[in-house]
């Protein structure tokens, strides 16, 4: 039978330390220097910045009339990848989101309630893709049940999907309601009022007048309601 040899444990001396090493505490200025890098210098292919840029440089040889076969293609490639970049404004990106019959619509639906708001800022322009794209889907739904109402034959699959597609048309009702709710709220000015009281009720369209008191520390306030 062969002996068994003793394991020694290592030597954790001085000498031999395999501790963990030490961690290197890094600069703030060096943390700085790189994530300026990693922020400014290292993007990737997607980054419009990057895609723009590029663009740029096709428009210049574009312009400059020196095209052939390759480079129209390439160019064409390019400006599809870059469409996405201006999608806000084109409305490209929400018409791959509904049926190729009511795309001109969507697009334009969506064009028409920018101009009626005056949408200027990225998020009032989303909710406009919003609403545009809700009352999309209430078309094509209410289409769909329009069809299914027309069909003589009846089955157990054909009523599940008729309720499924009346409860997809009542979320697509809602979200159109709620997304241009919320674009007015954001479009209607501010009012701003300011009552010296200790109690007081405000709501929309009332008038709130002071009548004067014999009392100089106390102010009776009446309220009209609008007729």
């Amino acid at each position: 039978m062969k002996r068994m040899r003793k394991i020694h444990p290592i030597n954790q001396s001085k000498g031999n330390d395999i501790s963990k090493p030490k961690d290197i505490a890094l600069s703030k200025s060096t943390q700085q220097n790189a994530r300026e890098f990693l922020r400014d210098e290292a993007l990737l292919t997607c980054d419009p910045h990057i895609l723009l840029k590029y663009i740029d440089k096709l428009l210049i040889r574009f312009k400059s009339g020196a095209n052939d076969v390759k480079f129209n293609a390439e160019f064409k490639k390019k400006i599809t990848e870059a469409l996405v970049v201006v999608s806000l404004d084109t409305h490209y990106e929400l018409a791959q989101t509904v049926s190729p019959r009511i795309q001109p619509l969507v697009i334009d639906f969506a064009r028409q309630i920018i101009t009626d708001y005056g949408c200027n800022t990225a998020s009032e322009k989303a909710l406009a893709e919003v609403i545009a794209g809700a009352y999309s889907r209430i078309l094509e739904y209410s289409a769909v049940l329009n069809k299914l109402t027309l069909d003589d034959h009846v089955s157990f699959i054909l009523t599940n999907h008729y309720s499924m597609i009346s409860k997809e048309l009542d979320r697509a009702n809602r979200h159109f309601i709620s997304a241009l709710a919320t674009l007015q709220q954001i479009k209607s000015p501010s009012i701003e009022v300011q009552v010296k009281a200790k109690t007081a009720f405000i709501s929309q369209a009332q008038q709130f007048n002071v009548s004067p008191s014999n009392t100089p520390t106390k102010h009776e306030y009446e309220i009209n309601k609008p007729k």
